[in-house]
């Protein structure tokens, strides 16, 4: 019915997952029926969606884990959106009665990074030329 063009490269319908795995597994292991099954860590070649975050409960501990398409993401982008989810979870611990839209995800070095690191753009020019005249200049030395 929704009539999408089919990539068997790709999920038809959409490209992030969030999986949370409410683990009711207590011990390493399981037995039944005289058999024991042991939990062993898989290692994913490839990734099934473009960007996939799992969170896995265990007791008092949540391990996070991001799966995601090295085509498309570089690693740096992917350990910045962890810092990103860690401060938007220490934001939800800190005001769990507050609403999502109103968490904040950056943290305060993040926002001066952003705000003011990066929009430190302010360069001199000479004023006796114009715009045109700087960029033709500029296109001639580099």
């Amino acid at each position: 019915k929704l009539n999408v063009q089919r990539d068997l490269s790709k999920n038809p319908l959409f490209a992030t997952m969030f999986v949370l795995e409410d683990n009711v597994r207590r011990s390493k292991y399981l037995t039944a029926a005289g058999l024991e099954f042991h939990f062993q860590p898989i290692s994913h070649p490839v990734a099934k969606f473009d960007l996939m975050l799992a969170a896995e409960e265990f007791g008092d501990t949540l391990n996070l884990s991001f799966e995601y398409a090295t085509a498309l993401f570089k690693h740096e982008t992917i350990v910045r959106m962890s810092r990103y989810f860690k401060q938007l979870m220490i934001n939800v611990l800190e005001n769990p009665q507050a609403k999502l839209k109103d968490l904040e995800a950056l943290s305060q070095w993040d926002k001066d990074q952003l705000l003011f690191e990066f929009n430190d753009t302010q360069v001199e020019y000479p004023d006796y030329m114009t715009i045109y005249q700087v960029f033709q200049n500029h296109v001639i030395h580099n």
